[in-house]
């Protein structure tokens, strides 16, 4: 026992002693002899050591220590046998913890700490050593009720100068301690986390248990210690797109309201339960818990982080899950919606994301098979007016700012995932026009009415999801839901905003498109979604305007159209704009759209027996010679019947030559006759039903001429095609090339069906992987004037020494991704867009395509345009080397650059100045195809060590 009186360099003495101490501290935990028995917690371990150094420096009297932080509270206890006694934990460490009114005796502020005398209730006394702000840390030096008389408890305040250096070295350990186990618990939230969003095997019922689950853990980690806002974010966001990824007609849950007993989740009972086998008002129930849970963490995530760059992190993340977190009520149905967060630019998808999941929840209400009560369309009704209101003040920003289209704002090369969409950008612009059209005040009198304005939301709601996460690999959808959904837009647009005559019954042929019984209806499905997007692509173009950057100079001839659409300088030749033509020109173009492809459906295309199937049978192999004999001489029958019925009133004796000689030796029909034969048919059926009211008849058969043409010549494979005299043979033949559909191509599994049993795939229609991996008009500027509420403006400025305008870059696929060779592409177009003339304005749309260079030809030391070089001087190409040649001649056309570590190489497919490149398109693909790939075969013969690629040609 000391004497009762310090020595006067008693304060020296304590501090050399904590000296000393703490490093026999540091030691004993960092000897690898003493390490932590597996049986111990680290924080306990830590403690212990603490508990018996501590006990050295004060020699004698009891002293219980306990450390505090946001996740440890722990204890040690060294009694009076000694100093190497050993220490134990305190029973009950949060008792001792707690400060109760009037207990603090006394404050001091030292360097950042705080050291706080306190005396408790029971006659403890206390000294609690702490740091201040979120992580807050605190070292409690407690004596016990008893010996009073101890002079080491009075003159404790001589060492705090040296406890304080002892509390930073084991607030550093704790603070290490504490933040690898954080990090390892946030790695196992993370691990959890992407196995649901890859998962798809456990249904829904099981899914959303483990998300509850996983969320009732991260919503327990404090903020100041490990931040799992955005895992929650995350995991929101796959509940949702969980949730609309099954499409609108069937879901997992339903609504929670109790208006009706019909509603999926009514609940039934007095008291507020379910029906017992309702299994979706349980997990309907259990959404609604996830969805508080959500928003409690929300509010708390901001209010814990102090003012920096965290702060403004966590309040970008909590806008967003406030959002998804409206969605998801909006998907309950619950009327009591939480106020939307301010909006900041950039985020008007995400804004409007949850008000048109909650439209489309009350419209898709009045489509079903019962007839809806007043009270939802009341719910319907009131909820149309201010999301139409809202939608055209942000759907326009949010189009100008990330604009898929245009070239200005971001380099074409993007082939990231998550980058802007084309499709998905013009069918948000489609969506706009028809909302425009049918206004604040919805027309919801019958049963068609209805479903319009349900696929109308669900059109938006799937557009707008996927600018919003379209980008994560978790994201799904069901194709023939959203181009069912489409295509009622699309016939409203034709027959309502167009003016279409309705006896063409557009509703009817859409219907036969996408529902022909195919192999899993994977070919109705892609031509049904090649037809949505040619005809909306065709009249954004259609719709763009013209505007001249300099028009001085002798070629300044294209300043004659400036303020004219393009379909107004497709029509006006010349200053003087014609709207009624251009309104002509429109109508004709949604005509020829929509049944451009009409042929595919009226011939059995490939539907000849294999020859592979005869086994060596000769009897089958005579019977399946009959059956494609049968189909040939039944195909060339149609297709002189179909030339001999249009006659010379759709084209010219040369024209009407040419196909007679392109029919000779074909074993089918060409498409594009056989669909402008079926369009003829059907529109004078139309002409023979209408009244000639102010001359209808005669505006109609000129509307039907030229949709016929452009039918006709579309999928011809040679002769000229003026700009001026087939406008709309022009836009249809540019259209289906970009925008393309190979109806021989196999079809790829749907992302939503992976880890599906078959019962659930058949019920789906996969979507199509386009072979394009961007499209950009890099003249092309989108504006959205805000004191125009739905205007956009989409501008296209022409440089009057450009030959022809305006030139659309296409991004190719990887060659590895793609289904053919990048010179099939190259050629296939080259033959096609070359067939168009321009106007005298220079209006002629060009194709730039660009494309990675292959692999398998790097590694041979050649490109596409090299390869192609080589093979125009085989033999068997000789009948068509001249064509070929001076195609290849034309060096302004082919350019090769160094990006990085790639090759890229690009071809400007447009107006060839020559008649054509082959007569018979698809027999010289298939010989030039083979001829590259001897000539790769020859390389390699010459290498000693060929390389092992070889996959460039399929």
């Amino acid at each position: 026992m000391p004497s009762k009186t310090l020595p006067p360099d008693h304060r020296t003495v304590h501090e050399q002693r904590v000296q000393d101490s703490l490093s026999r501290f540091l030691e004993r935990v960092a000897d690898p002899v003493e390490a932590k028995p597996r049986n111990v917690e680290p924080v306990s371990y830590v403690l212990q050591a603490f508990a018996k150094e501590i006990g050295r420096l004060l020699v004698d009297g009891t002293l219980w220590t306990v450390w505090q932080s946001k996740r440890h509270l722990a204890g040690a206890l060294f009694d009076t046998e000694g100093p190497d006694a050993g220490a134990s934990e305190i029973a009950a460490p949060h008792y001792l913890t707690v400060i109760e009114a009037g207990a603090i005796l006394d404050q001091l502020n030292v360097d950042s700490l705080l050291i706080t005398w306190i005396r408790r209730p029971d006659g403890a006394e206390c000294i609690r050593v702490s740091t201040e702000g979120p992580a807050i840390m605190a070292l409690w030096l407690i004596r016990p009720p008893g010996d009073t008389a101890s002079p080491v408890w009075r003159f404790l305040r001589s060492y705090l100068p040296g406890l304080k250096t002892y509390f930073i070295a084991v607030r550093a350990l704790m603070q290490t301690i504490a933040t690898v186990e954080a990090s390892a618990r946030r790695t196992v939230y993370e691990g959890k986390l992407r196995q649901l969003r890859t998962e798809r095997e456990k249904d829904f019922t099981h899914r959303l248990k483990d998300i509850d689950q996983l969320l009732a853990d991260i919503a327990g980690e404090d903020e100041r210690e490990i931040s799992c806002i955005d895992l929650a974010e995350d995991l929101a966001v796959t509940l949702l797109q969980e949730l609309m990824g099954t499409g609108w007609a069937v879901r997992q849950v339903g609504s929670l309201q109790r208006d009706r007993p019909s509603f999926p989740g009514y609940l039934s009972g007095s008291d507020g339960t379910g029906a017992p086998a309702d299994r979706r008002f349980a997990d309907s129930l259990k959404l609604s818990g996830v969805c508080d849970v959500l928003a409690s963490m929300v509010s708390l995530a901001v209010e814990r982080t102090p003012p920096g760059p965290d702060r403004a992190a966590k309040e970008v993340i909590c806008r967003r899950l406030a959002q998804i977190i409206r969605c998801l009520r909006a998907l309950l149905g619950l009327s009591s919606e939480p106020e939307a967060p301010p909006l900041v630019r950039g985020e008007e998808a995400l804004g409007l994301l949850p008000v048109w999941t909650r439209v489309h929840e009350a419209c898709r209400a009045l489509c079903r098979t019962r007839p809806g009560s007043d009270h939802e369309y009341e719910i319907a009704t009131d909820l149309w007016g201010p999301a139409v209101q809202e939608t055209l003040v942000l759907l326009p920003r949010q189009l100008e700012l990330y604009s898929a289209i245009p070239g200005i704002g971001g380099g074409p090369e993007s082939r990231r995932r998550g980058s802007p969409s084309a499709r998905n950008w013009l069918s948000l612009w489609f969506t706009l026009r028809v909302l425009t059209s049918i206004g604040e005040i919805p027309q919801l009198g019958d049963r068609e009415s209805c479903a319009l304005h349900a696929d109308l939301a669900f059109v938006l709601r799937e557009a707008l999801r996927f600018a919003c996460f379209g980008s994560r690999n978790d994201y799904f959808f069901q194709p023939s839901t959203y181009a069912a959904a489409l295509r009622r837009l699309v016939e409203y647009h034709a027959q309502v905003m167009v003016g279409l005559p309705r006896d063409y019954n557009i509703v009817h042929l859409l219907e036969e498109i996408g529902e022909q019984d195919g192999l899993n209806r994977y070919m109705a499905a892609e031509h049904l979604q090649h037809v949505l997007e040619v005809y909306i692509a065709g009249h954004f173009v259609l719709s763009v305007k013209v505007e001249v950057a300099s028009p001085e100079g002798a070629a300044a001839l294209p300043a004659e159209l400036a303020g004219q659409t393009i379909a107004e300088a497709l029509t006006s030749g010349g200053p003087h704009k014609n709207p009624e033509r251009a309104r002509l020109l429109t109508q004709a173009y949604s005509l020829a759209s929509l049944f451009h492809d009409v042929g595919h459906l009226l011939f059995p295309h490939g539907s000849s027996p294999h020859d592979s199937l005869d086994r060596g049978d000769p009897e089958i192999a005579t019977g399946l010679q009959k059956v494609g004999d049968r189909v040939n001489e039944a195909g060339g029958e149609i297709a002189q019947s179909c030339l001999e019925a249009l006659g010379l009133a759709y084209y010219t004796r040369d024209e009407l030559a040419r196909f007679r000689a392109e029919l000779q030796g074909a074993g089918e029909p060409n498409h594009g006759l056989l669909g402008a034969w079926y369009l003829h048919r059907v529109g004078v059926d139309v002409l023979g039903r209408s009244e000639d009211i102010d001359g209808f008849r005669e505006t109609q058969t000129e509307i039907l001429r030229m949709a016929v043409r452009a039918v006709l010549f579309h999928g011809a494979s040679t002769g000229q095609i003026r700009s001026d005299v087939d406008p709309v043979a022009t836009m249809l033949i540019v259209c289906n090339e970009i925008f393309e559909w190979d109806p021989g191509r196999h079809a790829a599994p749907a992302p939503s069906s992976i880890g599906r049993s078959f019962h659930v795939m058949a019920a789906d229609v996969p979507s199509r992987e386009p072979r394009d991996a961007w499209i950009k008009i890099p003249s092309l500027v989108v504006r959205a004037p805000p004191e125009t509420p739905g205007a956009l403006e989409a501008v296209l400025r022409v440089d009057p020494k450009q030959k022809t305008w305006p030139e659309i870059h296409i991004g190719l696929q990887v060659p590895q991704r793609l289904d053919v060779p990048v010179l099939r592409l190259w050629l296939a177009k080259a033959q096609s867009l070359g067939r168009l003339v321009a106007t005298r304005h220079g209006l002629c749309p060009t194709v730039v395509m660009r494309s990675r260079v292959d692999v398998g030809l790097l590694a041979r030391r050649l490109t596409t345009k090299s390869l192609l070089d080589r093979v125009a001087e085989r033999k068997t190409l000789s009948a068509v080397r001249p064509a070929l040649r001076a195609w290849l001649a034309l060096r302004d056309r082919f350019q090769e650059t160094e990006s990085g570590d790639r090759s890229e190489e690009s071809v400007r497919l447009g107006p060839l100045e020559q008649r054509y490149l082959f007569e018979n398109l698809l027999v010289w693909l298939r010989r030039i195809e083979e001829e590259a790939w001897n000539v790769v075969q020859s390389i390699d013969a010459e290498d000693d060590d060929p390389p092992s690629s070889r996959r460039f040609v399929r």
